[in-house]
């Protein structure tokens, strides 16, 4: 009965700890007798609401995955803000669906969220769209009243014209820069036109310069599309070309004049000299930063140019090397210059500025991304090619093809989304199950207890304490060796960084990072001598860190963000955060809208705080066990590990019933992996199992990668 309490005991320190070196621990099995729910066997051993480790031989029941219930998610409402319902073409000027356009291409906001809009006038009767070289500026105040801008003075000539241009541009005093034939002038709000730059060559259709951007300073980009080339015109009136090679049109990064480009069209400019460029023939963002060098930002090319009649049925989320496109035309940034706006052909897309792309609105009913339409809008797009985004984050966008405006409002929404069906089958990816720190391929490798799992699109970190390193896993499960630590300094967590750095919080010398050569330096404003659980970071890179000793989380400043601080103060208290309380917390993850996820080991639950700090149980109870359910009725038994994906859906390693736990925003929990039993085996769903895992991660496409920390293996959980 003695060695029996030393090894629940040394369990106990195991799961609580969930960072400290483990004992040996053989497989556990769970008995029962006939009194199955919330209670405590004759023998000692715990039942797990029904949920039992048997060893009569009889199955071991399994628990059905709930659906997937309403969500609270980021969503557009859209309304007509400018031209008909039923797509009326036409030149007229008024309010909402008063007003008329004839073929709109080009939008643009100023500061105070005017909207101008570049549109065909005069028309012939049954002119092509490309008969006619000059187009109208045509203003939108922000109740949705359209009616032409016209030029009070020109050269200090008198007028009282309406502005013409091919294509056109605001700059950040709300100056119009229009490009007429083969010249640029400038339009200050009060109607003062004056010439800019006079005398490049134009084009029998009027499109060479196709799209232009102004920076801070005042210099003036173009595109010539037909040369292939990005020009600028300085502040002082040279024209030079910043980049490409004369109609040498095969997309290639380089420094200038060694890029190339096929077919550039958009351009806009940030604060810091860098221009971002949109390549419709090839499905990409082009950026060009101040030294002229063009890389690739996102965007996956298609090869050949055959491809890009049949890109508007491709579309694919991703990060810079994966995603697809399928209609890239206009561009605009957001309105903290933090992301890149995309009109997509039938969607409005974001990629931020690392290169990730991800589908905000679809020409469809799709709840998951697209919830509500004012009026009968019947497609929202046919033919998105240019949009805006003023100061509040709406998104205006030119539905060509149906002559109006459409108005995209950012709202939070609830949505029912499809009964969740995915199943996932769990393989190993790296490790025999030996303990020890061989590099190899895939289960050639071994680990000592492997803890904290980071992944991004090129493999996995891994903190291996006992090793004591971190290594690197490639995609295909080859092992290597990362960081060299010590015994007395594993790794207790890794936060990969977006640009490949680590964040690791070290057992006893702080959080630091460490670059991509292995180079480790401390992080400004953190202390270097303190142990931290876990960390994450929201999207505005500030850190936040879990605290078991004192049962807080504390920011990088080593305030206390949420929990009372008091030293043996601990329970589950939900509330503001200085009222919240504790027990254990273990790790942290962060959601896209700042959102903390804690797994809270000591309460048995999944805490939830907002960036105001304040704290709520987004599932599990003070109550230990093993059930599937929503909110407070699931039960879990000292998660130590989570991790949030790009939906908002939380994955856990449920560290004391050896199963991988997935949480929809609402609430509800079903298991993906594992079923209580202490074993090593692959498989589908529960029939998988696990021996303790520690450290969660998951990638951009929903894979869900696992250190199985007893097994010495990594887990990867991929959906069937």
């Amino acid at each position: 009965m003695k060695n029996k309490f030393i090894a629940l005991f040394s369990l106990s320190v195991l799961i609580f700890s969930c960072a400290k070196t483990p004992n040996t621990l053989g497989n556990k099995d769970f008995k029962t007798n006939s009194t199955v729910n919330n209670k405590t066997n004759l023998d000692g051993s715990y039942s797990f609401d029904g949920m039992i480790n048997r060893t009569d031989g009889l199955p071991v029941p399994v628990p059905t995955p709930k659906a997937e219930k309403d969500k609270i998610i980021q969503t557009y409402d859209a309304t007509l803000f400018a031209g008909s319902y039923n797509g009326t073409r036409g030149h007229q000027d008024g309010q909402g669906s008063n007003a008329l356009f004839d073929f709109p291409f080009k939008i643009i906001a100023d500061s105070h969220d005017n909207l101008y809009v570049l549109d065909d006038y005069p028309r012939q009767p049954n002119a092509p769209s490309y008969a006619l070289l000059d187009y109208q500026i045509r203003k939108i105040t922000p109740d949705g009243t359209v009616a032409p801008i016209f030029v009070t003075t020109f050269d200090g000539l008198p007028s009282n014209d309406p502005i013409i241009a091919q294509t056109f541009t605001i700059d950040s005093d709300d100056n119009i820069y229009a490009v007429k034939t083969n010249s640029i002038y400038k339009v200050t709000p009060d109607g003062t036109a004056t010439t800019v730059y006079s005398g490049f060559a134009g084009s029998p259709f009027g499109i060479v310069i196709d799209r232009i951007a102004v920076d801070p300073s005042k210099n003036i980009y173009l595109t010539d599309t037909t040369r292939q080339l990005i020009k600028k015109i300085s502040s002082n009136g040279v024209l030079s070309v910043v980049a490409g090679q004369l109609y040498n049109d095969v997309s290639s990064d380089g420094n200038g004049t060694n890029a190339t480009f096929n077919y550039p069209s958009d351009i806009i400019s940030d604060n810091n000299g860098n221009l971002y460029v949109s390549s419709p023939f090839d499905a990409q963002i082009r950026k060009i930063n101040s030294n002229n060098d063009v890389t690739t930002l996102t965007g996956k090319i298609y090869g050949n140019a055959i491809k890009f009649q049949y890109a508007q049925f491709e579309a694919v989320d991703g990060n810079k090397n994966t995603s697809v496109f399928s209609y890239l035309w206009g561009i605009a940034f957001d309105k903290n210059k933090n992301n890149i706006i995309v009109a997509d052909f039938d969607k409005i897309r974001k990629v931020d500025l690392q290169g990730n792309t991800t589908t905000l609105v679809i020409n469809s009913a799709e709840p998951s991304i697209f919830i509500k339409t004012s009026g009968n809008l019947g497609n929202f797009f046919n033919n998105a090619t240019n949009l805006a985004v003023d100061s509040t984050g709406k998104i205006y966008v030119v539905d060509q093809n149906q002559h109006r405006i459409i108005k995209l409002t950012p709202s939070t929404s609830i949505v029912s989304p499809p009964k969740d069906n995915k199943k996932y089958i769990t393989t190993t990816l790296s490790g025999n199950g030996n303990i020890g720190s061989i590099s190899s391929q895939s289960t050639s490798s071994t680990f000592n207890y492997p803890k904290s799992i980071a992944v991004n699109s090129s493999g996995l970190f891994i903190s291996d304490v006992q090793a004591p390193t971190i290594r690197k896993v490639d995609l295909l499960g080859n092992v290597s060796d990362f960081y060299a630590g010590s015994v007395n300094n594993p790794a207790n967590k890794i936060y990969l960084n977006n640009d490949s750095t680590l964040t690791v919080a070290f057992k006893s010398s702080g959080t630091k990072n460490i670059d991509s050569f292995g180079t480790v330096s401390s992080i400004s404003g953190l202390l270097s001598s303190f142990s931290f659980q876990s960390i994450t970071k929201n999207s505005s890179g500030n850190i936040f860190m879990a605290d078991s000793s004192l049962n807080v989380i504390k920011n990088q400043n080593f305030s206390i963000f949420a929990g009372t601080g008091v030293f043996g103060d601990k329970g589950l208290v939900n509330g503001s955060s200085n009222t919240a309380k504790f027990n254990l917390p273990q790790d942290l993850a962060t959601d896209s809208a700042n959102n903390i996820y804690v797994a809270d080991s000591g309460n048995n639950a999944i805490r939830k705080i907002d960036p105001s700090g304040n704290v709520t149980t987004l599932a599990g109870s003070t109550m230990e066990g093993y059930k599937d359910g929503n909110g407070i009725n699931a039960r879990f038994r000292q998660p130590c590990g989570i991790a949030v994906d790009s939906l908002g859906y939380i994955y856990v390693a449920d560290t004391g019933n050896n199963a991988i736990r997935k949480i929809a925003p609402n609430g509800d929990v079903w298991t993906i992996g594992g079923n209580t039993s202490y074993n090593f085996s692959d498989g589908v769903g529960t029939t998988a199992t696990f021996n303790q895992p520690l450290g969660i991660a998951v990638d951009n496409t929903g894979t869900v990668f696992v250190a199985d920390t007893n097994n010495q293996r990594i887990r990867k959980l991929s959906i069937q």
